[in-house]
This record gives C-alpha cells, structure tokens and sequence, in this order.
C-alpha cells in the first residue's frame, strides 16, 4: 500500500467514525508525520485545482503552508502546462485519480521530470472537497529512456551512413543538440610523436573551430594521460579549477568543462572522443554512459569507415594509375601445356597507353592469346615471359619491334599466381634523342677544343678535370692532374689597382666555394711577361645544393688593356686640350661681356642727355618750334627711344647672363598691374586701328614679383604684338589660374591676329637675337633681343614663357608666373622700394617713358 492509499484509508476512518476530537487531532498529526516522511512532493489541491492549499517540497520545491493561485505558472514547465491542465480537468470530470508525467522547475530553477498522482476526497454527498497527492523524480529514469532513443537513432545512422567524414558529422550534431553542448570533437592520438589530431568537430555556430594538429601535451596532463592509457573516462567539471588541466590553454579556447572518452585498439591509445562547454558543469551519470557508449559505437565504425574509404581510395588509385600511366601495361593468364610448362599467354586487361604504343585495341584482343594476336611475335618476347612465368623474378630490358619498328624499355613481372605482367615504354623518341645527343656532344666538343678563351673544369676538391687546347696553350705547364695551389706556382696575382691578391683571394678559389664570378680583370705577373687576363666562372650544383664541378674561362686582355691605356692617355691629353680651349673662350666670352657691358653703358649715358635735351625743349620752347622743326625733333626723340632701348636691353641681358640681376619682388595685384599697363599702351593701339581687349576669369589676385620686371615683359609682348598686327584686327590680353606640374600658376596671355610665326621659328624667336622674319624690318625695325630678354626675366621669377602660333592667323604667347611666393628669392627690405599702398600709376613718368621706349621701334601711319 502505497503513502497515497495510506492516508485516504486515515481519511475515510476520521470521517467515518464520529469519534472524539482528541483521536481526530491524533490522526492529523499521523498524517503529518506521514508527509514529512515521505521521499517525494506531498501536495494538497482544491476541488477545481486552482488553488494548491499545502506543498511539501523535500528539496525539489519550496515548501509552503499558504494558498497558492499561481502554482500552473510556478512549478511546471511552459511545454507541459496545456497536458498537465487537460489531465485535471478530465480528473475532475470522473470523480477519479489525476495522474501524468510532465517536466517541472526545481526551487533552483533547473528543470526535472516528474511522476505525478493525486486522489478526490470526497464528502458523505459524493462531493469532491479537497486532492490529495504525491511527486516523484523520474529524471534519471527519462533521460535513460532519452539516452536509449537516442543511442538507438544512433545506431540507425551508423548502418546508414558510408563516409567517415558524414558520421562524425551527423553524431557530432546530434550530440551537440542532445546534450546542449557548444563542442565535440574526434581525435586521433599519437603519444609516440605527441600529436592530438582533430579530424572533426562539431561547434556550437558562436564557438571556436578547434579542428587541427596540436601538441598532446598541450591540453593533456601527465595523469590525463595515465588514466587515458587505462581506458577511464575523464571527467573535468571546470578546466580552471581542475589540477588536471593547464587552465589558461583551456580558457584560451573557451572550454571551461568537458568530458574525453578514450578508445583503445590493441592495446593501444588510438582515438579520443571529447564533449566540451564553454559553461562549467557537473556531469550526470547517465550522460557520462551515453558519452561512453557513443564512443564504444562510434570508433569501431569509423575504423571500418576509414578502412572502405581507404579500399575504395586504393582501387581508384589502382584504376587511375592502370589508365593514365604514360607506360603501355598488358596481364596475361598463363596457358600451360600438358607437361605443365607455359606455352602460351592469354590477354586478360590492357590500358590505353598499351593500345597507344602498340596499336592493339583491347576490344580486339581480350580473351585471345598473344601468338593468336601476334602469330609472328619475336621469340625473344616469348621466352622473357617464359623464365618471369617459371621464375616469378622480375626482368628489365630495352628490344626492338619489327612489326612496329619501334625501340621498346619492357618490365616483365608476375603480379599473382599463373599470371605475368607487361609494363612498356616506348623509347624510340629516346633512342633518336640519345643519336642526336651524342652528335651535338661531339660537336660541342669541337668548339670547345677549339675557342679563343681558355677553358678548365675543376672538381669540388679544386684537382683540373679538363683543358681546353686554348688552356694548354695558355698555361703549358698544367695538365688534368693539376691541383689549385700547385696551378699558381711562380706566378703573381695583382688587382688592376696593382694590389697583391692571395690565391684564396682569386676567382678560381673564390668559385669552388659557391661564388658566381663575372667579368672580373686581374693581372697575372708570369715569369715570361705580364697577362692582363678577364676571368668568368660558375660553379655547378647539384639537387642538394652541393657543389660538383666549377667551370673557369680565361681571357688574354692584355692587348686591350694596352689599348685602353693608350686611348685614355690620349683622352685625357685631348681633354686638357679641350679645357684649355673652353677656359680661353670663357675668358674671352667674359672679356667681350664686359667691353659690351662697358661701351654700351657709355651709349647709355649720351642717349640720357639726348632725352633730357629734347624734355626741355618740349618744355621750354615749346611755342618756338615750328612745324618742320616738330618734325625733326620727332624723328629726333623716336631714334634717340629706339637707340635707349636697345642699349637698356643689351645692359639687362648682360647683367642676367652675368648672375648680377637684382629683382625688387612684393605683393602686387596682378590683374590690376596688367590691366593698367594694357590701358596704358590703348593710345598706341588706337593709332594703328587695333582694339586691345583685356578680360581676367579673377577680380584681384596678389602675388610676388618685380613689377618693373613685369613691366618689362607684358610691354615687350604688346609692342610684339602691335608690330606685326594689321589694322582693324584685335589683340586679346587675359588673365586666369592654370595648373601646371601639379602647381597652381598664373596665366598672362597675349593673342594677336597677326602674321603668325613660321613652326621651325617658333623656339628660334625667344634665342639671342632670333627674329622670326627679317623682311619685316622696314615696317617693325627689332634686333632679336627683345623676347630673349623676356624669357630671361619670366625665369628669373620662377616662371615659363611659350608661344603658339600658325601663320596668317596669329600669335599667342603665354606666361606663367607661380601664384605663391617662390622660395628661392629673398624679400627685399620693402621700405627701400618706392611702393605706394601697393598700387600700380599708370600715368607716372616712368611708365610712360617706359612705353615711349619699347614702343619706339613700331612705325605708325
């Protein structure tokens, strides 16, 4: 009788007898000391179960003595609550006994199975006043039930599956799921060589791959091992507290518990099989024997897995070697005769190299015999397959076909029992090689024996292996039993600097240890005369990298070296020559420089007094020249210009060309400087019926120049400009920001619709009194130095000048001057320069005068 009948049997008695409260109190207390007894879950539930009176949890819940509405939600699991509620509502229907097994929540929140039975106590009505049950744990028993479903689905996978790999695959994840584990792995073990190979893990996706070679002795510790080598599972609830482990590797990989079944085989250590999480854990006995149990199934069917794979490998390679063998392969059965020797042979298998070498298709002969295919075979053939049958050793030998007319290497062998193999190459391509190569040997021996360098092979040991004719000739007394040291005797060794070198030194000993020598030159001192020599060896290796032979060729340079001397002495005089040539034209150069600078600074200082005289007459007498006499004081002041400009030209350029030009440079707006001077030089325009049209892509734009350097070059290119100019055409001026080597530079353009400049004169134009067209002189008088001394100017400020140009349509001439200050100029002190709020005045005298002369060479009508 069970706890459950007991205490309804103590009910129906208290209820049934109408005796005294003393024995009803004394029956409770009964009961209670019954309840407390009892091993599993006591409870006491209302008529409808939706209030649970009493719980006598004895370890798995917490106990209590109050009603309890929420118990459904409380104690059982989500998954069986719907179960658990239809069981009680169908109970309650049938006046009966509730009972169901379902999963609960234990008081420390970890989830067990429960068997669960309750009783109605009924009243003298038949009136269902209270339940009365019990609970017991039944997880052990339904995670064997679990285990035995499991292992059984295992079993059915391991007799459904072929490959090793979609075993450990398919085990390795469903233990992974069945154990909420993050990782199991399938090791195999080498103690001998310290090795633990994982072949495959299953992971969790959020965890480490740890398939891979890694040292045993890494993860294993010495009593791992003993307790391994004795076929005990190991158990590891935490990696990091377990003496057993070497806790940071563990940790390294996230493995903070894990359970590793070995597996032996003959006794020996073979493979381990290891459940691993990153969570520690202590282990249940029933998953430590389904671990094992798995291990114990696994292995065993892996080893016939690998052993099929291995077969099957095998008989590929077998059939794959047999087809792709470069090398024509025949098995022949055995036919013997009736005294029991072999008389014929019989075609069982061919590959297709076989029906390649031979001819023979293995559909035609298969089955047949060899003299039935060949009646009239070789009996040379006949009788090797004959001794390799009677003898079972293996024999290889090199014949000649003559129904094929082939050159045949054959290997004959007995595979098996009453059976013989032929394995055949042919080597007819072999043997014409072999023909051709022992003809070029000859040949190259020829031109060995007879080439101009001298040519020695040296063994490793440094002993002469080989000479040359040259060689003999060259060196009579060496001979092939010559040794290195004993080759040098009585000879000297100099560098071309004449510096002694040793024998270890020279490039025959430098080779034999490894060096590669090239082209070197030595002069060798002999008893006879002095021998520049050029010396070339190379060592040779073999498939190990040790040194067989050197190769050493020696050049008689000693003409050319003579030569070269001669020719360099020759040189050098020349050259001195030459020096003395250039230091008197630089001499002279400077002389000329210095007289020019000299006579035309004194045409500068009567032109100077010229041009004061004829400002005074404009200003004194002005009311007493007459006409004609205007006229001649204008031709007067024109010519004294066109003379004041070419002196001041011929001045400058001499100054630049002698490194003595001083630039004035600061901070001027660019677009306003050019736009004034344009205005400027309109009057002159005008008088030739030419419209000059100004246009700048910037509204102010400073940078750093020498304005009157500036001056210089953008009149220079007017007057340019306006000479060869037609009336009633335009002359453009622009100004823009252009990238030019990756810098940022200012553009100043001139465009004119002139003439034009022929292409081979277009870099003629800015050299040393270059002119483009001299049959233009009567109209624009020049002398060619005008654009020189631009392009002197534009770079000295760290600018570039070019022109484009085709001819009858006009010119353009481009200067490009660096939009930020240039590093190589130092600022001048700017209070010394006559700068007024760094603007530009058009009208002052200077610019005026500066027009007057640069304009003074153009004739206008």
């Amino acid at each position: 009788m069970d706890v459950m009948e007991r205490a309804l049997n103590n009910q129906n008695v208290v209820k049934n007898n109408d005796r005294t409260l003393a024995l009803e109190s004394l029956y409770e207390k009964r009961l209670h000391a019954l309840i407390i007894s009892c091993s599993g879950v006591i409870y006491r539930m209302s008529p409808d179960w939706s209030e649970m009176h009493q719980l006598q949890g004895n370890g798995f819940f917490f106990n209590t003595e109050n009603t309890k509405g929420d118990w459904l939600h409380d104690y059982i699991h989500p998954d069986d609550q719907i179960h658990v509620t239809l069981a009680i509502n169908k109970a309650i229907q049938a006046k009966s006994v509730y009972q169901l097994e379902h999963r609960f929540l234990q008081a420390d929140g970890s989830l067990r199975w429960a068997s669960s039975r309750a009783i109605p106590i009924m009243n003298e009505n038949g009136e269902i006043v209270e339940w009365f049950g019990e609970a017991y744990d039944i997880t052990e028993r339904k995670k064997r039930e679990e285990n035995l479903s499991f292992l059984a689905e295992i079993s059915k996978d391991l007799s459904n599956l072929s490959s090793a790999n979609e075993i450990m695959n398919t085990i390795g994840e469903k233990i992974g799921r069945h154990l909420n584990i993050t990782n199991c792995l399938f090791a195999e073990v080498n103690e001998l060589k310290d090795e633990l190979i994982v072949r495959y893990a299953w992971h969790h996706e959020d965890d480490l791959n740890v398939i891979g070679e890694r040292k045993l002795s890494s993860f294993v510790t010495e009593e791992f091992r003993k307790i391994a080598r004795e076929g005990k599972t190991v158990i590891i609830n935490n990696t990091q507290t377990d003496r057993r482990t070497n806790a940071n590797r563990y940790e390294a990989l996230n493995i903070h518990t894990y359970v590793s079944v070995p597996f032996h085989r003959d006794k020996e250590w073979k493979y381990l099989f290891t459940i691993t999480d990153t969570i520690a854990r202590k282990w249940s006995k029933g998953e430590i024997e389904l671990i094992e149990e798995v291990t114990n199934r696994i292995f065993p069917r892996l080893e016939r897995a690998y052993a099929e794979e291995a077969m099957r490998i095998s008989e590929e390679k077998y059939r794959t070697f047999f087809e792709h063998i470069s090398e024509g392969l025949s098995i022949f059965e055995i036919i013997y005769n009736s005294s029991g020797n072999p008389k014929d042979f019989r075609y069982i298998e061919i590959n297709r190299a076989y029906e390649d070498h031979t001819g023979l298709k293995a559909i035609n002969i298969i089955g047949k015999t060899l003299l039935d295919v060949i009646p009239d075979l070789e009996q040379s053939w006949i009788d090797v397959l004959v001794n390799v049958a009677v003898s079972g050793e293996s024999i290889r030998y090199e014949n000649y076909n003559q129904s094929t007319q082939n050159h045949y290497e054959t290997f004959v062998f007995s595979p098996k029992k009453d059976h013989v193999a032929l394995l055949l190459r042919n080597i007819t391509e072999r043997k014409k090689l072999e023909v051709e190569l022992k003809s070029q040997k000859e040949l190259f021996e020829v031109v060995i024996e007879n080439m101009h360098d001298a040519l020695a092979i040296y063994n490793p040991m440094g002993e002469l292996i080989f000479l040359n004719a040259k060689s003999r000739k060259m060196y009579p007394h060496l001979d092939e039993k010559t040794t290195l040291n004993s080759a040098y005797n009585n000879f000297q060794f100099f560098d071309l600097d004449h510096n002694v070198l040793p024998i270890e030194k020279l490039p025959t000993a430098r080779v034999i240890k490894g060096e590669k020598i090239r082209n070197e030159k030595i002069l060798i001192k002999r008893p006879d005369r002095n021998q520049y020599t050029e010396i070339n060896a190379t060592p040779n290796f073999d498939e190990n990298g040790h040194i067989t032979s050197v190769v050493v060729s020696h050049r008689d340079i000693s003409d050319m070296i003579q030569n070269q001397q001669t020719l360099k002495e020759q040189q050098e005089k020349l050259i001195k020559t030459e020096k003395e040539k250039s230091e008197t034209l630089e001499a002279a150069i400077k002389l000329k420089d210095e007289f020019l600078y000299l006579i035309t600074h004194e045409f500068k200082t009567p032109m100077t007094v010229i041009c004061s005289a004829l400002q005074a007459i404009d200003f004194i007498c002005k009311g007493d020249v007459t006409e004609r006499m205007g006229r001649y004081l204008n031709s007067i002041k024109i010519n004294t210009n066109r003379q004041l400009r070419l002196v001041n030209n011929l001045l400058d350029i001499t100054k630049i060309n002698s490194g003595n030009i001083h630039l004035k440079m600061s901070n001027f707006d660019i677009v306003y400087v050019t736009k004034s001077i344009v205005k400027s030089v309109e009057i002159y325009a005008s008088q030739k019926r030419v419209t000059i049209n100004f246009v700048s892509t910037l509204a102010k734009k400073e940078i750093y120049i020498d304005e009157e350097k500036f001056e210089r070059i953008l009149l220079n290119l007017l007057s340019n400009a306006l000479k060869f100019t037609t009336p009633d055409t335009f002359i453009y001026v622009s100004v823009s920001v252009v990238k030019h080597d990756k810098k940022n530079f200012i553009s100043i353009v001139v465009k004119d619709e002139g003439v034009g400049i022929p292409l081979e004169k277009q870099k003629v134009i800015f050299e040393r009194f270059g002119q483009a067209d001299t049959s233009l002189s009567r109209r624009a008088e020049g002398t060619g130095l005008g654009l020189y001394l631009v392009t002197l100017l534009v770079r000295a400020m760290g600018g570039e000048i070019s022109v484009q140009s085709e001819e009858g349509k006009g010119s353009a001439f481009t200067v490009l001057l660096p939009a930020t200050k240039p590093k190589l100029f130092n600022e001048v002190d700017i209070s010394k320069e006559i700068i007024i709020n760094n603007q530009f005045n058009s009208g002052d005298d200077r610019i005026i005068q500066a027009i007057s002369t640069e304009f003074s060479d153009i004739y206008f009508d």
